[in-house]
This record gives C-alpha cells, structure tokens and sequence, in this order.
C-alpha cells in the first residue's frame, strides 16, 4: 500500500481526532457562561470562582504525563474513550453541586478525565498518524475546537437562560459523552493496528523502516531548550485564561448574555480560520515568522479591546482576540515537533503541554482576582499583552538555540 497517498482510514481517524477537539470547545467555552449564575447561587465571587477554574485547569495540566504514561501501555483509543466517561461523570457532579466545596470536587474529577480526552488527545493521534503536511493537518484538527466553540456559544447560554445551570450541566455530560462514543468508534491508536503506516510514510531502500528522527527524552532534558520553550509557551497562552471571563467582559460593556454568546461565536468562528492560517504559515515560513505575526497582532487585539466603544468596536475586539488565543492550541504541538523531533514526541510533548495550560488556568484567577480589586478588565488584558510580548522574545531565544544545537 503507498502510505503517501491519503486512504479511507486516514480520514476516519482525522475525523475522530476532529470530534475530540470539538469536545475541548465544551471545556474552555461553555464554563464562561455558568460564571454569573453559579457564582450567583452558591455565593462565591468571580476570583473564587476563577480559582476553581485554575485548579481544574491545573489538575489537567499535571495529569497529562500521567495519561501519556497510560497511552503507552493501553493504547489512546481505550484511554481516551474512559477518560471521556469520567470527564462526563464530572458535569453530571456539577449539576448537584450545593456548595462551593462540592463544586470544587466535582470540576477537580472533571478537570483530570478531560486532560486525556480532548486536544491533548487529539494531538497524541495525529502526531503518530500523520507525517507528511503535519503542520496543515495538526491545524486543521484543532480549528474544530473553533466549530464546537460556535455551537456552544449559540446553544449553551439560552439553554441556561431556559432551563437552569444546573441542567445546563446535564446537557453537557450528554453532549460529551456522545463526543467520545462517536470518536471511539472512528479512531485507532496506531496505523499499524490495521496494518497500515502513517500518512506520508516512506521506507528507505530495501523496505526497512526509516529511524525516527529527534531527541530523546533524556538528552532533551539535558539542555536548557525544554525549560526555554515551557517559559514561552506559558507566556504566549495565557490569552487563553480570558475566555472564561470575555462573556462577563462583553456584558459588562452593556450586552445582554445571549448577545455575549453571539459575539464569543465570532470569536470562535474567527478562530477556525485563524488556525488553519497559522498552519499553512508555519508550512510556508517557518515557524519563528509565524510566531512574530501572532504576537504582533495578539499585541494590537489587546490594546483595541481595552479602548473599545461601540459594538462595531466590540466585534473587531473580538476578531483580533481570536488570533491571540490561537497560539494555545496550534503552536504548542508544532513547537515541541519542530524543537525535538519524534523520537520521544509523546513524553516530551506531555511534560511542554502542561506550560499551556498553565498559562491559561493562571490568567483565569488574575483576571477574576484583577476584575474583583479593579471592577474592570483592563489591567489584566494589559499584563496579557506585555506577556506575549515577553513570550515571543523566549520562543525566538528557544528555535535559535534549537537551530545550533541540532547542527
């Protein structure tokens, strides 16, 4: 079979991988829009619940070499297909929270299942599936966060309005379990399951495999590059944390909270392009021009968003904020491939994955913890951008050092 031909199975396994990160869209964009009412009912303020957030995130973070360890040993179809059933199990637990103890407890179970079954996932099955085009193909598949991110949007805050936060989270746990029966059923954990080789293999002469090419985890550790890359990585993701608070941001510029979902879907829908873009960028020039665009207009996005005065206004804002949190979902992958290689891509990538959602959880609490002392969002949106301005210096520092090193 020629493997640099795009088969059947390869597309069944991409769309599996595609409704995996649709899942993630639930995640990071459907907590927004429980803020107000849960925070309302159980008597917490914005920064205890941002807190909550943070810690789930943070959960995430650390169990994801935890996961990559259970990977290894029982294949990514199983793991994820049971770390979704438990990421479920959370929100049916959130919906019979009664107190700010029990709500913590519950996005704590949620928070570690979800840490296997949504983008972290879906990376894992594309870097061991694909070979030729990655770039294009990694962004492809995380775009789709932007498509769940669309519906959540538009679906999440009148079913809350309608029905309660507290069935708001039964649907949830409906819709994500559906999520993760329908990718075990698409997906496999390694082409040679099925006897096949990933997409744009080729072996050397005499049919022999060709021998991976990178560091290894050991010797990757040995230099400064994994720490230099953790650094920026944290830096440029933490546009991320504000999305749990740009529905309460937009209503607190005098939107109503259907029309705060409206806006965040342009956010989202702005998002799928943008990643698709970065993408076929990162093909085209590499990966530290990329890099240098992303910070610049993420840096642009900031200043407009804070000086913002119409609706007109608003819609910009949300625009350029769609390609600051871009960075979060495409680059960290790409990064850590084009930094190390695949020998050890999976270890390596699930220790470098935990300094993006560290950057997002920590701006989640600074920016509830800024809104509480301030009553507005404008400092934290400011630090944000001084930090990815920090951010791209550090990256720029990492594939310069990368280049020397692997001469």
């Amino acid at each position: 079979m020629d493997f640099t031909k795009f088969h059947s199975r390869y597309l069944a396994v991409l769309i599996g991988a595609i409704v995996i990160t649709m899942g993630n869209s639930i995640y990071v964009n459907g907590f927004g829009y429980f803020l107000i009412p849960v925070s309302g009912e159980l008597a917490f303020s914005r920064s205890t619940y941002s807190v909550i957030l943070t810690a789930s995130r943070l959960i995430a973070a650390f169990a994801a070499p935890f996961w990559a360890g259970m990977i290894s040993r029982f294949g990514a179809r199983k793991v994820i297909f049971g770390a979704g059933m438990l990421t479920a199990f959370g929100f049916v637990l959130l919906a019979n929270a009664n107190s700010v103890e029990t709500y913590f407890a519950a996005t704590m179970v949620r928070g570690f299942g979800n840490a296997a079954c949504t983008l972290f996932a879906a990376v894992i099955i594309v870097n061991t599936w694909v070979i030729k085009h990655k770039s294009i193909i990694m962004s492809l598949v995380v775009a789709m966060t932007g498509v769940g991110g669309v519906v959540i949007n538009m679906v999440v805050p009148g079913y809350i309005v309608d029905n309660g936060w507290r069935n708001g989270f039964l649907f949830l746990a409906v819709v994500f379990a559906a999520i993760q029966v329908t990718a075990f059923l698409l997906i496999r954990s390694r082409p040679e399951d099925v006897g096949m080789k990933p997409y744009g293999y080729r072996a050397a002469a005499g049919g022999e495999d060709v021998e991976t090419v990178g560091m290894s985890y050991k010797s990757a550790f040995k230099t400064p590059l994994p720490y230099l890359l953790f650094g920026g990585i944290f830096l440029l993701t933490t546009p991320a944390g504000m999305m749990s608070h740009m529905p309460a941001f937009y209503e607190g510029t005098g939107l109503s909270a259907v029309e705060a979902g409206y806006m965040m879907s342009v956010v989202m829908f702005a998002i799928i392009w943008c990643k698709i873009i970065m993408g076929l960028m990162n093909e085209k020039i590499g990966l530290a021009k990329t890099n240098v665009a992303y910070a610049a207009v993420s840096i642009a996005a900031f200043l407009f968003l804070v000086s913002m005065q119409s609706y007109t206004g608003a819609v910009i804002g949300a625009l350029g904020y769609a390609v600051s949190i871009t960075f979060a979902t495409v680059m960290p992958p790409l990064l850590t491939g084009g930094v190390f290689g695949d020998r050890d891509y999976i270890k390596i990538y699930a220790v470098i994955s935990i300094a993006a959602v560290l950057g997002d959880a920590v701006n989640i609490s600074f920016m509830g913890m800024t809104y509480d002392a301030t009553q507005s969002y404008t400092a934290g949106i400011l630090l944000t951008a001084a930090m990815c301005a920090a951010g791209l210096v550090v990256i720029l520092a990492t594939l310069r050092m990368a280049k020397k090193l692997n001469r």
